[in-house]
């Protein structure tokens, strides 16, 4: 049985289920860190987010359960959206992050006629997933130093224009 999903705006009392998701090892390690997060900190991160006029935090859910989050950070001079999104283990092969930036996508497309994520180059569900919506990579990479790799991680730019 399916049962429908939904991408909701995050409000401040999405914070317990948000930080139960980013407190899971494979979202710690892809948010950078070695350590699940510090209650007090992701709060005021959250809160941050929540306020701000150039990042969207979104949620998907399904039956009431957080499944997931989409950070979605536009930039009016540039026209650019940048996506960001991380998915619950305990949901994980289900397609869901290709589903929640389907439904993310159409909020942004028109008033942000590029939009942009940033893959590691050995999250091979992440490029498959980036691909399958429309995202190319381009020739433009980073370094990043991720406190659970002794070696410095490859980042790609995945783009997609409307």
């Amino acid at each position: 049985m399916t049962h429908e999903l939904q991408l909701c705006l995050a409000q401040e009392s999405d914070f317990e289920a948000f930080l139960a998701l980013k407190s899971e090892p494979v979202n710690i390690l892809w948010s950078g860190f070695s350590t699940p997060p510090v209650k007090e900190k992701l709060q005021g991160h959250f809160d941050s987010a929540l306020n701000s006029q150039t990042r969207d935090i979104y949620l998907l859910k399904e039956e009431g359960n957080t499944l997931g989050y989409l950070y979605i950070d536009h930039f009016d001079k540039t026209h650019v959206a940048e996506f960001a999104y991380g998915v619950s283990k305990y949901h994980a092969g289900r397609g869901l992050a290709k589903r929640m930036i389907g439904m993310g996508l159409p909020l942004y497309e028109d008033k942000y006629t590029t939009q942009i994520a940033w893959i590691a180059g050995t999250n091979i569900a992440s490029m498959k997933c980036a691909e399958s919506l429309g995202f190319l990579r381009s020739t433009e990479f980073e370094y990043r130093q991720l406190e659970q790799f002794s070696e410095q991680v490859k980042f790609y730019k995945y783009c997609r224009q409307t």
